[in-house]
Order: structure tokens, then C-alpha cells, then sequence
């Protein structure tokens, strides 16, 4: 999937603040594919150089996928706000093994890990 090419064209449909708050998964978004619900994904919007992956975001997407609610799932991330600029996409078992090790840490949005976005730069190798 070319979630690059996705996100320039503006086929990621993101929502509101509102809503990612009513699920608690804020300040991560859920997001789907305009053309293609059943396309779900994370949206985790950089903060300043890195990533704050919400535990109950990747949680809420898992569950999406074992209830059958969406068909895949995956977690984006981007740069910016209006005109966002896409960084990477994984499936959320790659993401939970790119953060394996570290540490996980309680904010006043629940729990999250620091992801830096330099990481992805490299790949995941496995």
C-alpha cells in the first residue's frame, strides 16, 4: 500500500479531535481509507522530532483487527497538520516491536512510548 501516495491525495479520512478523545486514543487519531473503510489506521502526528504512540491507540486498532471491525490495520505517522506530510506506516505488531525496549512512559494522555522518526528512516529488518 502507498500510503504516501494515499496521503497527498487526500484519500486518509482523520478523525476529530472530539472523536479520538470519545475512543481514548487522543492525542492519536483513528483514520480509514475514504475509498476503503475497512482500511483503518492510527494516526500518530509528530511532536516535534518524535512520535508519542499511544498504548491505547495501538490497543484500539489490535482489537479492530480481532473483532473482524476493520480488514487491516496499520499505524501512520505524519508530519505537520493541514497539508500533512507522511513519515512511515507499519502494521501495529511491527510498531509494538520497534518499541520493545523502550521505555513506556504515563502521560497525562495515558501511556505512550517517544518514538523518534529517524528510526524508520532505517527500516524495520525483520
Amino acid at each position: 500500500m502507498d500510503w504516501k501516495k494515499l496521503i497527498e491525495n487526500g484519500e486518509l479520512e482523520i478523525c476529530s479531535t472530539t472523536q479520538a478523545k470519545a475512543r481514548e486514543v487522543y492525542p492519536n487519531r483513528i483514520g480509514w481509507l475514504k475509498q476503503d473503510p475497512q482500511v483503518g489506521a492510527l494516526v500518530v502526528y509528530q511532536s516535534e522530532t518524535d512520535f508519542a504512540i499511544g498504548r491505547a491507540g495501538i490497543d484500539y486498532i489490535t482489537n479492530a483487527l480481532q473483532q473482524d471491525r476493520i480488514k487491516e490495520g496499520f499505524v501512520v505517522l505524519l508530519r505537520g497538520g493541514d497539508q500533512p506530510k507522511f513519515v512511515a506506516a507499519a502494521t501495529p505488531a511491527e510498531i509494538e516491536c520497534a518499541v520493545r525496549g523502550l521505555p513506556i512512559q504515563n502521560g497525562k494522555w495515558g501511556a505512550f512510548w517517544w518514538y523518534n522518526a529517524e528510526a524508520f528512516d532505517a527500516g524495520i529488518p525483520f
